[in-house]
């Protein structure tokens, strides 16, 4: 215990560090998942495990972001792409670095332009990052932010359905749902949060991340917010059909048929409009968190990227 405190310790110190560099050179982010929990949220920060850290930015601060992290003496691990504005590869939805910080020790971060990194969709509907950034929480010491209440829970949520709820890391991804709403649940706004999710249609999305740690974890889940969330009877019955299939514990494991993933993923979009903005999202989209040209075809970047990222994550 006392070795892995250590650990995180230089994780976090590790963080610090690089918000008071981000900080000076007046580049925003925002810390999230694993390490937001640790920092913001965990009231033992070296007493939550976590592995990495997923840095959320603008679009327009990648390039220099990547200078800071070189000069800090990160490694990057996402290949050149001329014809993506970034400069990177994008179509993990990120960039992968690496860096020593002790013997034996190494810290891998992630940065990412859009509210969840996918490999193969996009996320569609999701908030604007300056709109994240105005509802953030920080800075913390070191001028650490997370997302806020809502929008930190609403992200973890979307997080479980780019893993569709079983995939890996697993039961990890519903352990971290349920410490977040253990340790700050009741500081969620539930009718703003139930509000934010209608409009951004993601319903049924949230549903799942909700209601699975809920009946596994006795995770704190108002009933009344389950019920104005779930999905229609035939809809729901046909998911929970596709999810009893997987093994949760198991996450290596192939978790679905190639069929029945194109259904579950096509079935967790609230409607048609949804699901056309996920797989032809605009090309405002594009261009804001993705690293479209402004004068490139989106036809040609949507058929690179799914060509590049057709596999799931």
């Amino acid at each position: 215990m006392e070795e892995q405190g250590a650990k995180l310790n230089l994780y976090l110190n590790e963080l610090h560090g690089l918000s008071l560099v981000f900080q000076e050179e007046t580049v925003s982010l925002i810390v999230l998942e694993n390490g937001g929990l640790a920092f913001g949220v965990h009231p033992v920060s070296t007493n939550y495990s976590f592995g990495d850290f997923d840095l959320l930015l603008a679009i327009s601060d990648l390039r220099r972001a990547h200078e800071i992290l070189v000069q800090r003496g990160y490694r990057c691990l996402t290949a050149f792409d001329a014809d993506n504005s970034t400069g990177f590869n994008m179509s993990s939805g990120r960039v992968q670095y690496k860096r020593d910080i002790a013997t034996g020790l190494s810290l891998s971060l992630n940065i990412q332009t859009t509210f969840v990194a996918r490999r193969w969709l996009f996320s569609g509907n999701e908030p604007d990052f300056a709109m994240l950034l105005q509802r953030s929480l920080g800075p913390h010491p070191g001028g650490v932010r997370i997302l806020g209440r809502e929008d930190f829970l609403l992200q973890l949520c979307v997080h479980n359905a780019a893993h569709s709820y079983l995939r890996n890391p697993g039961i990890r991804l519903h352990l971290d749902v349920d410490w977040y709403l253990r340790c700050v649940g009741e500081e969620v706004n539930w009718d703003n949060f139930i509000v934010m999710a209608t409009a951004l249609k993601l319903k049924t999305v949230v549903y799942l991340s909700l209601l699975i740690p809920q009946v596994i974890l006795g995770s704190p889940v108002p009933q009344v917010v389950l019920t104005a969330l779930a999905p229609g009877r035939v809809k729901g019955v046909v998911l929970a059909k596709i999810l009893s299939k997987g093994d949760l514990l198991a996450p290596q494991k192939r978790q679905f048929h190639k069929s029945s993933f194109i259904l579950f993923n096509l079935l967790l979009h609230d409607d048609l409009a949804s699901l056309a903005k996920s797989v032809i999202p605009t090309r405002e989209h594009l261009l804001s968190c993705c690293g479209l040209t402004p004068g490139g075809s989106r036809a040609k970047f949507l058929f690179k990227h799914y060509l590049r990222g057709g596999h799931t994550r």
